[in-house]
């Protein structure tokens, strides 16, 4: 709970089925270890928020191409600002050549300890992630452009396995960042 508004934005936090909001908050606040599954694109902003707000020290996230629909969100860019005035690293990856939010990456590229970053042309990656602090992590189900459009993101939050976090840390440091290049 790093900013001040932090319990303001959740508490006002709209399009969430109050017993998934109370069932995320719990894990999240007693920092559990099992899986909550989500199925659209609320769910995949509101849990990416507080993976957002959760890190200290590092952020990893694999993405399509950075949808204004996710990245333009108020409350997204306001974690991001947040965790780069906690000095938190941050490396982004995106898979395609063409991202959609450029305003989001213009500030980002500005800031220290940030890293953006695109895969080379014949590297794919089908599950997009983001990782807090080698501890807690959410992964999304490949999907395509209608299911975005139609509001279908599914995927999984976790919010203490740092042995499954550190493997997919592992392999974002090795494999994957080893296929990119800067943007």
């Amino acid at each position: 709970m790093k900013n001040k508004n932090f319990e303001e934005i959740l508490k006002n936090w709209q399009n969430i089925d109050p017993d998934y909001k109370n069932l995320v908050l719990e894990a999240y606040r007693h920092n559990d270890n099992f899986d909550i599954e989500n199925s659209d694109i609320d769910h995949a902003k509101f849990l990416s928020f507080l993976l957002i707000n959760k890190a200290n020290k590092n952020i990893r996230l694999v993405t399509g191409q950075l949808k204004e629909a996710f990245y333009g969100d108020e409350k997204i860019k306001k974690a991001f600002e947040d965790a780069i005035k906690r000095k938190v690293k941050i490396d982004i990856v995106i898979d395609t050549s063409e991202p959609d939010c450029k305003k989001f990456i213009e500030i980002m590229k500005s800031k220290p300890k940030v890293t953006l970053a695109k895969l080379k042309n014949n590297i794919r990656v089908k599950n997009h992630f983001l990782i807090s602090d080698e501890s807690a992590f959410r992964i999304e189900s490949p999907h395509n452009k209608k299911e975005f459009k139609d509001n279908q993101v599914k995927g999984m939050v976790n919010f203490n396995n740092p042995d499954l976090a550190k493997k997919i840390a592992e392999l974002f440091d090795t494999e994957i960042l080893e296929n990119t290049i800067a943007i």
